[in-house]
């Protein structure tokens, strides 16, 4: 290729290429000052938010608490089930009458 051909094409997309390099000088310079200003946002509220020891200790208390309330709940409601309920009572109807077959009844776990 010439060195004319290469010129032209030089100056053909020299203006696109000089027009992109200002978006992304702007772009770049938007980007800093939103991060400068997000840095400012995080040191402010990391400055207001602090607590104390006794403050944590307190509230991981009652987070602990409040797991233990939950873990809890979800046993009972686990552990109880109709189908368990009537197994319950085959099998204690089984024990007070030992004479009868188990080939009878059915006991369908969940």
């Amino acid at each position: 290729m010439p060195i004319s051909e290469v010129e032209e094409i030089l100056t053909k997309y020299r203006k696109k290429e000089d027009s992109v390099n200002s978006k992304f000088s702007q772009k770049n310079q938007q980007w800093s000052v939103y991060k400068t200003n997000e840095d400012i946002h995080v040191l402010q509220s990391n400055n207001t938010e602090t607590i104390g020891t006794s403050q944590a200790k307190e509230r991981n208390k009652l987070i602990l608490k409040n797991l233990e309330i939950v873990k809890g709940n979800l046993r009972s409601k686990a552990i109880y089930s109709p189908s368990e309920m009537q197994c319950k009572k085959i099998q204690e109807n089984y024990k007070a009458q030992p004479s009868l077959i188990p080939n009878k009844w059915k006991c369908n776990l969940p």
